[in-house]
């Protein structure tokens, strides 16, 4: 028996970072509850960053390692003193090595810069989409140049040592050279030096020595959990590379296949095409087969070549397909597959797709060219060593899917034979993968971790999920859920979208205004003429059906002499786009009245304008005119398709209503298959942002908002407009699925094809707008806090440090001072800011000759508008004088051989919270410190006495530390008592409460109570904290002084639906477990 709903429809509005949630009455349209769960962006570039400065400390780690044990080896040869100190040039040493015996001490020097050096790796392959690093890109550049210097016979010093004459340094790519060719260098010079063969060898090892990629971090001595090594006691090490592969989502003990294998693409494309529908028809076997064997032969199939091979006039009679970001159809691409048979196409053994796929795995595998090559040959005695070569240096070639080889295949079978697609078989294999008898019984709706969708998309459905599963508790199951998801891949390109659209219709309407200025007419454009007269300038100035001429005087003047309409009716379409939209007379519109213009001018409806000829003549000529963008409205306007059909309107209902994107299904299947398990008779849809959309348009209120200009509210607000589709009869009737209402059973035809005027329900309308002005009321926000205390601790740029009259400084310098977009020192020196520069205070004479310098050029140059604006420049004057003299400025000295000014320190703002790091360098402590900047602290805990008020304690990341022994993160005991004594909290102070990033807490003053935001402390010597508002993003940066203005301090907890509580009694933790709320 399944359980009855309450009546109400839940809207989800689920962006990247947020998941804007309404709940309205689908009987009223009654605003019931609203809110907004927000969190932050899963970013790949920390994992990325992390990984790369992890990466960088142990390249740090094993040089310094190499070079002791190098240094220790002479020491022990006699060679060198314990305590000698490299001093001599090496790069002459090493030229003269080549042909010399050198002296021990020389030897040496030689020995100990070659384990410095030692030059680039075996040769590897990059395993990104697209090399687009800079670095990555000049470094691979010049190993090429340097190669071909290498094989003109010379060694890797003699092209060093040249370059160190002519340009006086060797640092950057351009002194890039391979490993091997450091190496032919060193057999040349040991071969003169007289030493033994075991000396040879050892010192060979040494510098070669590397750390296998497969090998990881760690070893037994000291195990790590992301090396082969992960316990002590362990016996024998781990394969790493299988361990991050992953195993399958389907069947747990198999590992996955690789991602751009054959089999997985076509998996993936075989999902593809069970997802499509021709005129509502799914396709046929031997379609499929059809189009698998056009990939064999071709390497990959488009969408427009799919319509073409099924014998399709058009795309538009497909639907289903996947959209990428521009909304343009995409299908899988074999990348892979298409890689290896370019390889491979003389020998015609693409044709073996299993021997592909074995390839790709090894590619997938392993980056390293030579293991590849070795692995590759072991596959197929009919490759030739040529073939053997070209594939091992394939690039491009990464990832693994979610599911194993056994999986697919089992997978591409059914999907070949059957019209199911991938989500629709493991529901219907529930003997193997009974998802079913999982969800039955159970409380609350998961997140399907096992569907192939980013992290971003991931985090945002699981939030999603949350949400729904809280409010279930509180009013029960619904009557329908309504999820709209944004098609944004992440936040920069919601952005870019926003900014992009923004500037497209202001365009348009500094366009339209120009028009109507030149016009002689004195009148501001409004949204209705500015969509005209851009539908005035794509039609050619000439109607749209009839093909009259446009006046244009009228169309300003008279707002009614011509109509924007609906191509195919927004009764049938649901289609409100551009693309849907001409200009025509009011006598047109009505003569077309529910037949498509092709159809119109096929029975003459337009009397003496009917010449059905030139009619599509004219579409094809705007087709031309107008570029791809007017693709869609030719088609529409060329249908020739029955409107009153409900064939043809469940195409439109495919099209435009329901949202089929695989994203959007995850989430369906999700809810649906929960709620069948459970016998709940909720109904769930997910729909395009186009159908919201329409009613947005009618009350002028934007989607493509910025979260800068109105807050987060607005997610809430959209919400409520998705769930009240469902009040809306037409739409609800759709969504509901039940299409006797809208057409008669015994014709097939619909009932009643409403006019635009009549469509657009003026009491729903209303619903809409009245729910769109509960923007301001919208208080219920909830923040997604982290509490994991594993984070970075510090910004890793070494800071170095001046006390000045007390007070530690940071000091930053300008690297080039010469460098043409380097304003700030000539224009500081313009203004009088004098004092940041330590030059000006420790050598005021040689910064006073530069600011001469400066001063004259300011002189010269005040009326070049090149050079100088509003009095400062534009244009860095000390570059124009590096470009007239081609030398640096140099220090003042009695023989005019003063060293060379290049850069400039000055103070950058007193120091703030710190590593200090002094100890691991040679500096007087007393004047000045080498420091890592904290990025911000873990949290802040609270005390209060009643004599001296409130007072806090800032943890940072720095003072948390994991005890493996306890299985906790600990905050040491002594170290926190130090710090309560610090800021003078004795005994007569009570603990209140801990406060990390987004929590929320009240604060009362004299005259002022409000809700915050907690960011972080900001001083803690002067007891700042910084804050924010709550549902409001701002740049601006506010502070808050605890102190005795401090009236009330109290914490509020949130459900993930914004619901406040208030927090009492909470305990000091000092030692915990992690946990994201």
């Amino acid at each position: 028996m399944e359980k009855r709903n309450n009546g109400l429809v839940l809207g989800l509005d689920i962006g990247v970072t947020s998941v804007g949630y309404g709940i309205v009455n689908r009987e009223t349209g009654e605003a019931v509850d609203f809110g907004v769960r927000l969190f932050s962006e899963w970013d790949p570039a920390n994992n990325q960053n992390r990984r790369a400065k992890r990466s960088g400390r142990r390249l740090r780690s094993r040089r310094k390692n190499r070079l002791q044990d190098m240094k220790k080896f002479l020491v022990d040869q006699g060679m060198i003193p314990s305590n000698y100190v490299f001093h001599l040039e090496p790069y002459a040493l090493r030229v003269k090595g080549l042909s010399e015996k050198l002296t021990d001490e020389e030897l040496a020097t030689v020995l100990y810069n070659l384990a410095k050096l030692r030059g680039s790796s075996l040769e590897t392959v990059e395993d990104t989409e697209e090399v687009k690093n800079d670095d990555v890109l000049s470094s691979k550049n010049n190993l090429r140049i340097n190669d071909e210097l290498i094989k003109s016979g010379k060694y890797v010093c003699q092209i060093q040592q040249e370059r160190l004459s002519a340009q006086g340094k060797l640092r950057g790519h351009v002194n890039n050279f391979r490993t091997k060719d450091y190496v032919a260098e060193l057999k040349q010079i040991l071969s003169n030096q007289g030493k033994s063969k075991d000396f040879n060898e050892y010192v060979e090892n040494l510098i070669v020595r590397r750390r296998d990629f497969s090998d990881g971090p760690g070893s037994q001595k000291s195990p790590t959990p992301y090396g082969r090594w992960l316990t002590k006691d362990q016996e024998e090490p781990i394969d790493l590379i299988e361990k991050m592969r992953g195993k399958c989502s389907y069947y747990p003990d198999q590992l996955r296949c690789a991602k751009m294998a054959y089999k997985a693409d076509l998996f993936n494309l075989l999902n593809d095409l069970n997802n499509l529908s021709i005129k509502g028809e799914k396709l046929e076997r031997e379609q499929k087969e059809q189009i698998i064997e056009y990939v064999n032969e071709k390497g990959s199939i488009k969408p427009k070549q799919l319509a073409k091979l099924l014998e399709l006039k058009d795309i538009d009679e497909i639907s289903g397909f996947r959209i990428d970001k521009s909304d343009k159809p995409i299908l899988t691409e074999f990348k892979g597959y298409t890689k290896v048979k370019k390889v491979l196409e003389n020998s015609g053994l693409y044709q073996d797709h299993e021997l592909v796929d074995q390839i790709i795995d090894v590619l997938t595998r392993d980056k390293v060219v030579e293991r590849r090559a070795n692995e590759i040959r072991k596959l197929s005695n009919k490759l030739t060593e040529e073939e053997i070569e070209a594939l091992a240096n394939l690039n491009q070639i990464s990832g693994y899917h979610s599911m194993s080889a056994k999986a697919i295949n089992e997978f591409n079978k059914e999907m070949l034979i059957s019209p199911l697609n991938q989500m629709q078989i493991i529901t219907n294999r529930g003997n193997q993968n009974d998802r079913f008898n999982k969800l039955k019984g159970m409380k609350e709706i998961h997140a399907d971790d096992t569907a192939i969708l980013s992290p971003v998309a991931k985090r945002a459905q699981r939030e999603a999920m949350k949400v729904v599963n809280r409010l279930r508790e509180l009013y029960g199951e619904f009557d329908s859920i309504v999820v709209e998801t944004t098609r944004a891949k992440n936040s920069q390109e919601q952005k870019t979208k926003i900014k992009e659209t923004q500037a497209f219709f202001e365009k348009e309407k500094k366009r339209a205004q120009q028009i109507v200025d030149e016009n002689k007419y004195n009148l501001t454009v409004n949204a209705k003429l500015i969509q005209k007269l851009r539908l005035y300038t794509e039609q050619n100035c000439k109607t749209a059906y009839a093909l009259m001429p446009i006046d244009l005087d009228l169309l300003i003047s008279d707002s009614t002499a011509f109509e924007v309409d609906h191509i195919i009716p927004i009764s049938i379409s649901y289609d409100d786009s551009f693309s849907n939209k001409v200009l025509v007379t009011r006598w047109e519109n009505q003569i077309k009245g529910n037949l498509t213009p092709l159809q119109a001018h096929k029975n003459h409806k337009f009397g003496e304008y009917s010449d059905l000829a030139s009619y599509i003549a004219n579409v094809n000529d705007l087709r031309k005119m107008n570029g791809m963008r007017y693709e869609k409205k030719k088609n529409l306007l060329l249908s020739d398709e029955d409107l009153t059909k409900f064939d043809t309107q469940k195409k439109f209902i495919a099209r435009n209503i329901v949202d089929t994107a695989y994203a959007e299904r995850v989430v369906l299947n999700t809810l649906q298959d929960y709620f069948r398990a459970n016998e709940i008779s909720t109904v769930v849809n997910t729909v395009k942002g186009n159908l919201t959309h329409m009613f947005r348009n009618k009350i002028h209120l934007d989607k493509e908002r910025s979260d800068i200009d109105t807050g987060d509210a607005h997610h809430a607000i959209d919400a409520l407009i998705i769930a009240s589709l469902k009040v809306f009869q037409r739409f609800g009737e759709i969504l509901d699925k039940r299409p006797e209402t809208i057409i008669d059973e015994e014709t097939g035809e619909v009932l009643e094809i409403i006019e635009d005027k009549k469509f657009f329900d003026p009491r729903y309308i209303e619903i809409v707008h009245k729910l769109s002005l509960i923007e301001k009321d919208v208080t219920k926000f909830s923040y997604k806090i982290d509490t994991k205390p594993n984070r970075q601790v510090a910004n890793e740029t070494i800071c170095s440090t001046r006390n000045i009259n007390g007070q530690d400084y940071v000091i930053r310098k300008y690297k080039n001072i010469y460098d043409e977009t380097n304003l700030k020192l000539a224009n500081d020196i313009l203004q009088n800011k004098f004092e940041k520069y330590l030059m000006y205070r420790n050598s005021p004479e040689t910064f006073k000759y530069i600011s001469d310098l400066v001063l004259h050029y300011a002189k010269e140059y005040h009326d070049d508008a090149k050079l100088m604006k509003n009095g400062l420049f534009v244009k860095n004057p000390l570059n124009r004088y590096y470009e007239e003299h081609h030398e640096y400025l140099h220090k003042p000295s009695k023989h005019n051989n003063g060293p060379a000014i290049i850069s400039m320190k000055y103070i950058d703002g007193k120091l703030g919270n710190k590593i200090d790091i002094s100890k691991n360098y040679s500096v007087d402590t007393e004047k000045k410190k080498v420091v890592l900047q904290q990025i911000s602290s873990y949290r802040t805990d609270f005390y209060y006495s009643s004599t001296e008020g409130y007072k806090f304690v800032t943890v940072r990341y720095s003072n948390v530390y994991y005890s493996s022994d306890q299985g906790l993160y600990v905050i040491d005991k002594d170290w926190y008592e130090s710090q309560k004594k610090v800021k003078k909290i004795d005994d007569s102070f009570e603990f209140c409460f801990s406060m990390h990033r987004n929590e929320i807490f009240r604060v009362k003053k004299e005259g002022e109570d409000i809700m915050w935001r907690f960011t972080a402390t900001n001083d803690d010597k002067t007891n700042v904290l910084d804050i924010k508002p709550i549902g409001y993003k701002i740049d601006k940066q506010l502070k808050l002084v605890i102190g005795k203005k401090i009236l009330l301090l109290e914490k509020y907890a949130t459900d993930v639906c914004g619901n406040q509580y208030k927090v009492t009694n909470q305990e000091l933790k000092l030692e915990f477990k992690c946990c994201t709320i």
